[in-house]
């Protein structure tokens, strides 16, 4: 059994992905978890691999990343800058 860590990009999502959602029907009708959700803000844009919204605020956004976690870490946090100034 490969681990999500060693997996390719496609797996890593769909295993993120699984948790996710398990987590937001929790909470459903009023949280969301959308994947590839487009941002575009300030200091950047693009699609990270995953957007929470709770009702029609975003509130987190993440990318899944295998390696180069700090890369990681600062792309995360350019992408919530950018959901500061999105309106869905």
């Amino acid at each position: 059994m490969r681990t999500a860590s060693g997996a390719n990009e496609l797996e890593r999502s769909e295993f993120i992905s699984a948790v996710l959602h398990t987590i937001v029907s929790h909470f459903a009708p009023t949280v969301y978890a959308n994947l590839q959700w487009r941002l575009c803000g300030p200091c950047g844009r693009g699609r990270p691999d995953f957007v929470i919204r709770y009702q029609e605020d975003l509130f987190c956004v993440s990318e899944a990343k295998p390696s180069e976690i700090e890369k990681g870490i600062w792309q995360n946090m350019v992408e919530l800058d950018s959901t500061c100034s999105v309106s869905i």
